[in-house]
């Protein structure tokens, strides 16, 4: 089997080419576009949804982000994942603002103050961890690190993702 790579330049439009029949393979999230002709045919990795706040925050949980901004990295694509948690956690009523961030501006968004916290959807590795942690630690040196938050799961039940 000879295969010819497409880069289409997002998952987004990997799945929009996919859907449209331009091409008969994408390299995709589950969640992400119409894939209602898809077939899974390998899983490559799994990933995990962070809410991740820079070090000295006073955010300690869900009931913490009233009235806050959360900077969406590739909003774009995690446009169900984070209506899924919206609705999930009643996040409307708590007035929390979903805004779209480029991983490159993550660190401006939070250090402007225009995002108080990160939504990141991640592979676990090393690799995206580390990246994730060099984003956090610019901060580090303004305030003293808040590990082991709780109360970040204790009022939402969150949908797997499978199910998105």
């Amino acid at each position: 089997m000879r295969l010819k790579v497409v880069d289409k330049g997002s998952a987004l439009d990997a799945v929009n080419a996919f859907a449209g029949g331009e091409t008969n393979l994408a390299i995709v999230r589950a969640d992400v576009g119409d894939l209602s002709a898809a077939r899974t045919v390998v899983v490559l990795t799994y990933a995990v949804v962070l809410i991740a706040v820079p070090p000295g925050s006073t955010i300690d949980g869900m009931d913490g982000l009233k009235g806050k901004t959360v900077g969406v990295i590739a909003g774009r694509v995690n446009q169900k994942l984070v209506a899924a948690i919206v609705k999930a956690c009643d996040l409307d009523r708590a007035k929390v603002v979903f805004k779209d961030v480029s991983p490159n501006d993550a660190l401006q968004a939070l250090q402007s103050k225009q995002s108080q916290a990160l939504l990141v959807a991640m592979p676990i590795s090393e690799k995206y961890l580390g990246m994730l942690r060099d984003v956090l630690a610019q901060r580090e040196s303004e305030a003293g690190n808040r590990a082991n938050r709780p109360g970040w799961s204790d009022h939402c039940r969150f949908p797997d993702l499978r199910e998105l």
